[in-house]
């Protein structure tokens, strides 16, 4: 016999014996609607062909406690309709596909992790994630070059080469062991300002020159005389020595100002 789903007109070929005389509950394999089924029905029902699957339909019988589910094989129909079979096929579309939780229901994190997940790829985001440690890499080389070279002596070649500076200029040079004096030196007068320069520091440092002035009673720089010394870099704990000669300061002078010139700490 044939019965069909109230619900979803869905057409079933079930076993006429199988149905008692009090009924039987079945529920429809296509939208789940439970329903009545007497024998009495079999008269009243008319086939649709337009609503048998051409795959197998199945009925799903329910007793009356709903404990126990039997299913009946119906014979499939080869004038099913192709539009309602695709319709049939493509019901609940939305709901099996789509994720419980909208985008706009997603906290920022989620939104972000959802956004990095539908526009780049595991290989995209590989790269990302390279050139990134790369940039990153290269401005620590540049803002910590002082204290890599400090440690690593060997890396200043590397920062040579890039024609960047990576030692301290002047950094923990002390001027000591001063002696002024006056002097001739071919036949003419000068003020001899002598001494050393001392690495106090425990990195090597770049040399910078010194600077001799001789200041007058008035707060004024009667002489003043730059030296570049012949050293380039001091090795810690080691010292360089420094001559300067100045013209002979006049009857006012008062005091000789010796510094360090272009210190760049």
């Amino acid at each position: 016999m044939l019965i069909s789903c109230p619900e979803c007109r869905a057409v079933y070929n079930i076993s006429a014996d199988y149905i008692p005389e009090n009924g039987k509950k079945f529920k429809c394999a296509e939208c789940g609607y439970i329903w009545m089924v007497y024998p009495s029905d079999d008269t009243s029902v008319e086939p649709e062909t337009e609503n048998i699957s051409e795959n197998t339909e199945i009925a799903t019988a329910v007793n009356e406690a709903n404990i126990t589910e039997t299913e009946a094989v119906t014979t499939p129909n080869i004038n099913d309709d192709i539009d309602v079979m695709f319709e049939r096929l493509s019901h609940n579309t939305k709901n099996l596909f789509s994720s419980g939780d909208t985008v706009e229901n997603m906290g920022r994190l989620q939104k972000i992790r959802h956004y990095l997940q539908n526009n780049f790829s595991f290989y995209m985001l590989t790269a990302f994630l390279l050139l990134t440690s790369v940039v990153l890499g290269i401005r620590l080389l540049w803002d910590y070059r002082y204290d890599i070279v400090a440690k690593v002596p060997m890396m200043e070649q590397l920062y040579a080469r890039l024609g960047t500076e990576s030692i301290y200029r002047g950094k923990d040079l002390l001027i000591e062991d001063v002696l002024i004096k006056n002097i001739e030196e071919n036949d003419k007068p000068y003020l001899e300002v002598s001494g050393r320069l001392y690495n106090a520091g425990n990195t090597t440092v770049s040399v910078v020159p010194i600077k001799a002035s001789v200041i007058t009673a008035d707060n004024k720089i009667a002489d003043e005389v730059t030296e570049i010394l012949s050293e380039h870099k001091l090795e810690p704990q080691f010292s360089t020595l420094f001559r300067i000669l100045l013209n002979p300061p006049s009857s006012d002078a008062r005091k000789v100002r010796i510094t360090l010139d272009d210190i760049n700490r």
